[in-house]
């Protein structure tokens, strides 16, 4: 039995659905980022593992798109962005635990991820293909957020507005993706 042409269009994934279910993602992954930093804030660690893991897993998908979109046009910059988060997100999702050269896969994932979302967002600037805020905002969570590791009694301020920022802006990137790859509505 052959599988005729229509029946292969129909079944067929299109990157319009890629980029739909990236940004679903990405908006998954920034909602579980905030809660996760607003929770870590207040003390309670107790859920932040699968809460923090599952964030990462939601935001690797979300980059898939998010390079997606922009491969074209966003440059070297953009890849290398785009590795090298993917790459820090890998390690995230490997826990503390887990060391590489003598650093925990925490530090070295967080590292790898805030560069890289830098250089993504400078791609995606120089693309055009995501409104600005969400990377401006990916360029300033590392910017708040570096400086909270070394402040002493605000440390835990810093690092928490880092991460709801970081969150915001994967929610602004896949607000984008999801809407703008709506199914269109018939009729």
């Amino acid at each position: 039995m052959t599988v005729s042409e229509t029946t292969y269009v129909k079944t067929a994934v299109s990157k319009k659905d890629l980029f739909w279910l990236s940004g679903a993602a990405s908006i998954l992954a920034g909602i579980l980022t905030v809660i996760g930093s607003l929770i870590a804030s207040s003390g309670g660690n107790g859920s932040l593992t699968w809460i923090f893991g599952l964030g990462n897993i939601f935001t690797l998908f979300a980059l898939i798109g998010i390079y997606g979109v922009q491969v074209g046009k966003s440059g070297w910059w953009g890849l290398i962005g785009f590795v090298l988060a993917s790459t820090g997100n890998l390690l995230l999702v490997g826990g503390e635990e887990q060391t590489l050269a003598g650093m925990n896969f925490v530090l070295l994932g967080s590292s790898f991820s805030s560069l890289g979302l830098i250089l993504l967002a400078i791609g995606s600037l120089r693309s055009r293909a995501f409104p600005r805020l969400a990377p401006f905002l990916w360029i300033l969570a590392p910017l708040v957020g570096i400086p909270g590791m070394i402040a002493g009694g605000l440390a835990n301020l810093f690092v928490t507005l880092a991460g709801v920022i970081f969150g915001l802006g994967f929610i602004a990137a896949g607000y984008y993706l999801f809407t703008r790859n709506l199914p269109k509505r018939e009729g």
